[in-house]
C-alpha cells in the first residue's frame, strides 16, 4: 500500500482505499457475495441534475448488536437523490473531477413502503456505500433496472448536512489501472500521480 505525502493531501476530499485480494480470499467472499463487473462501474460520468442517482448502505443507527446472540443485524438504507450545483463544490471544497456531491434531506426521506415521508437516518457509518446511476432510458423500462456504480460515498459534511459527498470511481480505476498495471479504460477526466 502506497501513502501519498500529508502535505499533498491537506485540502483534499479523496477517501480512497484499495485492496488486493488473494485468490482464496477471493473464492471465500465469493461463495457469499457477488462481484460487480467492471462493466457496471460508470468513469468519466458526466452528473445529471435530476433525480436519478441512489444510495444504499447501512448507517450505524440502523445497526443494532446483541451481545447475548453475538449478532449484528444490519437494516439497509436507499435513497434517490440527485447532484449538487456547482457552487455547492466550492463551498465544501471538492473537486467535481474527484468528488460527487449529493442532496441529502433528512426531514423529506420517502419510505418506499409506504409511501410517505419520514425522517430519516443520520448517515453515519454510510461511508463505503455505493452511489448508483440510473440512466433514465431504464426508468422507463418495467425489466430489471440498469445502474452504473460512479461514486463511493464518503463524508456528510460537517460544513453543511443537506449534502453528501462522493469520491468519483476514476480515482479508484485510475489508481488500479497504474498500481496493477490493468488493461482497463483510462479516466479522461484525471490523472493521478502515484509517486
Amino acid at each position: 500500500v502506497k501513502n501519498v505525502p500529508k502535505t499533498a493531501r491537506e485540502k483534499d476530499k479523496v477517501d480512497a482505499a484499495i485492496l488486493k485480494l488473494d485468490e482464496c480470499t477471493v473464492n471465500k467472499i465469493g461463495g457469499d457475495y457477488q462481484f460487480i463487473d467492471f462493466g457496471d462501474i460508470d468513469i468519466n460520468h458526466h452528473s445529471k441534475k435530476m433525480p436519478m442517482y441512489l444510495s444504499l448502505g447501512f448507517p450505524a443507527s440502523m445497526s443494532k448488536y446483541n451481545s447475548y446472540k453475538n449478532e449484528l443485524k444490519s437494516r439497509p438504507f436507499s435513497y434517490i437523490t440527485m447532484c449538487a450545483d456547482d457552487g455547492v463544490y466550492d463551498n465544501l471544497g471538492c473537486d467535481p473531477k474527484v468528488n460527487l456531491v449529493v442532496h441529502y434531506d433528512k426531514m423529506n426521506v420517502m419510505d418506499y413502503s409506504t409511501g410517505e415521508k419520514k425522517t430519516g437516518p443520520d448517515p453515519f457509518g454510510i461511508s463505503g456505500s455505493g452511489l448508483w446511476y440510473i440512466p433514465e432510458t431504464a426508468i422507463l423500462k418495467s425489466s430489471s433496472i440498469e445502474k452504473k456504480l460512479v461514486a463511493i460515498m464518503t463524508e456528510w459534511p460537517i460544513e453543511d448536512k443537506h449534502f453528501w459527498i462522493g469520491t468519483r470511481m476514476d480515482i479508484f480505476t485510475e489508481i488500479i489501472r497504474r498500481e496493477f498495471e490493468l488493461n482497463i479504460p483510462k479516466s479522461k477526466t484525471i490523472n493521478i500521480n502515484l509517486e
